[in-house]
């Protein structure tokens, strides 16, 4: 090998031994492979954040298929209001057209949501004026208690097994009740005026307390 001044170098130098002239070797470097990295599983806590999200997730799934498998029953609700037609009935109970209606079970939770239809006026013994409204409201069958909820009017309650032998029906008024109604069940005692509360329409019902 011959430096740039025209020097002799010695096979495998880098510098000429005459000059000190650098003569270009190349340099080789050797790069290690790297290694892959592999893990033979998920870090403790990784796993049990994950397992506890699993646990969640089935009980969720659970609960929305008891729900939804839970069979439904239509209730069929008429809602009387003795003593006035349906223009004034708005006034005097608070009771209208899309009033909203609800059915709350054994836990106090909605079950059922609806609202009233268009009342319908008829005209009681006596002449005295009554609106009738009716709604539907669909409720699973896995309770043993029904609470109905008419806009801001005391709630009802039903027990199941009335409303089975009723055929799912739920019958309550509000108002002044005539003297001729009373045989057919309702609560008698209603002198004048407008009562915020409801009875049953079987015979064997009860004031509920108003």
């Amino acid at each position: 090998m011959i430096c740039p001044n025209g020097h002799v170098v010695e096979s495998g130098a880098s510098f000429c031994q005459s000059c000190g002239a650098y003569v270009g070797q190349p340099v080789t470097t050797n790069v290690a492979p790297l290694e892959a990295t592999h893990s033979s599983s998920l870090p403790v806590k990784k796993m049990v954040i994950g397992g506890a999200a699993l646990i969640v997730v089935v009980v969720a799934v659970l609960i929305v298929v008891k729900v939804a498998g839970a069979s439904h029953k239509t209730v069929q609700l008429t809602e009387q209001v003795y003593g006035s037609n349906c223009t004034s009935a708005t006034a005097s109970v608070g009771l209208q057209n899309g009033t909203f209606v609800s059915i709350t079970g054994d836990s106090g939770s909605r079950i059922g949501t609806s609202a009233l239809g268009s009342g319908t006026d008829s005209t009681m013994s006596g002449g005295r004026s009554e609106c009738t409204y009716k709604a539907k409201i669909s409720v699973p069958t896995n309770q043993s208690t029904y609470t109905l909820h008419v806009g801001s009017l005391n709630s009802l309650s039903f027990t199941k097994a009335q409303l089975t032998s009723n055929g799912w029906a739920m019958d309550a008024y509000v108002g002044a009740s005539s003297s001729s109604s009373s045989s057919s069940g309702y609560s008698s005692g209603y002198s004048s005026g407008y009562s915020s509360g409801y009875s049953s329409g079987s015979s064997s019902s009860s004031s509920s307390g108003f």
